[in-house]
């Protein structure tokens, strides 16, 4: 079955569909199953060091999603590369996603796990008599929700593209997708 699924796949705006088959005792017997991957997004960031007057090293860092927006990590840690001691390990950033450290001199691994966006990892050099101010933008990760299609009828590879495009869009104003079709289809998710 696994093998029949990834033979019968496809990519459409970045994201994974599959026709799952079709049920002949059903009024809406042809299934289809897709997710959005947000291929789009991705992790990026800028890292700017400033002299300061403090001889401890701080570390200021801001996190954003792929499109500026403040965001609260899950998950976050701070570890000193040279002894993997812990220095921070939080839940959270704060609610405008911004956090400030001071430590000691020497190189640190920042990492941020997240279910909602991609894990992020960054090797920051620590130095006396240094400000770093870290900018963060995270990608959101595929999401895990599962939405299916019925349909009466077989679609076409470019109906099931455009019936995702639809709820793509129509996800972010409208709960009940706008996209159905009566008669034709219907759209539901998996919970």
């Amino acid at each position: 079955m696994i093998l029949i699924l990834l033979f019968i796949s496809s990519y459409s705006f970045g994201q994974k569909w599959s026709y799952q088959g079709y049920d002949k005792k059903e009024k809406f017997g042809h299934e289809y199953w897709f997710s959005f991957q947000n291929d789009e997004d991705s992790n990026s960031y800028q890292l700017t060091q400033v002299v300061s007057k403090e001889k401890t090293p701080t570390l200021s860092v801001n996190f954003l999603d792929f499109y500026g927006n403040p965001i609260e990590p899950t998950f976050f840690t701070i570890q000193n590369v040279a002894n993997d001691s812990l220095i921070f390990a939080f839940a959270t950033g704060g609610e405008d996603g911004k956090l400030a450290i001071t430590s000691d001199t020497g190189i640190y691994k920042l990492r941020v796990r997240s279910i909602t966006y991609y894990e992020f990892e960054i090797l920051i050099h620590f130095k006396n008599n240094i400000h770093h101010n870290l900018i963060a933008y995270l990608g959101k990760a595929p999401e895990l929700k599962v939405y299916q299609i019925n349909s009466k009828r077989k679609l076409s590879n470019e109906k099931v593209e455009s019936i995702i495009q639809c709820v793509k869009e129509g996800r972010k104003n409208n709960p009940n997708f706008g996209c159905e079709k009566k008669r034709k289809f219907y759209i539901s998710i998996h919970i």
